[in-house]
């Protein structure tokens, strides 16, 4: 008895933390997983259930589900979590009504526990998320920085190479020049 109704309550109370822990949008569209497997974990431990309590449950959870498929991805966190708080309310006004009905205080229990485990574990996979963010985001400033070395040993290397023709250029006009001047001027010691 004790057994189906503490993992009913903690894999609710798993769901709920990673809806109300959720950092960003897609956290929170992808906490609808864990709600799905709190359902799952539900149906079979519904045993101890009265079918009521299992009905209020699952609308309670459809309910969530669609609240948080249906969140616009122009909201804010803190807009998508305050649009949650009926169906969060409800969800769990549902789990407590079927927790108080066997041992309340065994089933909160687990539920805080399982909910700080899942928070931690939560905190660890958004920690991971930030770490790769960042290694992403540094590997992106370096191929910039590398782009743009090598843009700037390209434009380099054509300044150079105009540099160059512009010499070769400049000494192929002084040679010309100098080689009229040669022809205009009068020899010297030619009359005799």
């Amino acid at each position: 008895m004790y057994e189906a109704q503490t993992r009913l309550v903690a894999a609710f109370g798993t769901a709920l933390a990673l809806v109300v822990g959720s950092a960003t949008i897609e956290d929170i569209q992808t906490s609808t997983q864990a709600v799905q497997a709190a359902f799952q974990a539900l149906e079979t431990a519904a045993g101890d259930l009265a079918e009521s309590q299992v009905q209020a449950i699952e609308d309670a959870t459809d309910e969530l589900r669609s609240a948080i498929d249906a969140i616009p991805d122009t909201d804010t966190v803190d807009q998508a979590l305050a649009s949650l708080t009926p169906q969060v309310a409800a969800l769990r006004a549902a789990i407590n009504d079927a927790g108080e009905t066997n041992c309340a205080r065994v089933l909160i229990e687990a539920q805080a526990e399982q909910a700080a485990q899942e928070a931690q574990e939560a905190e660890a996979t958004m920690e991971a998320d930030a770490e790769e963010a960042a290694s992403e985001a540094e590997a992106d400033v370096e191929a910039a920085f590398d782009e743009a070395g090598a843009e700037a040993e390209d434009a380099a290397s054509d300044v150079e190479a105009t540099m160059e023709a512009a010499v070769d250029e400049a000494e192929a006009e002084a040679e010309d020049a100098e080689e009229a001047m040669e022809s205009m001027a009068p020899e010297v010691g030619t009359d005799g």
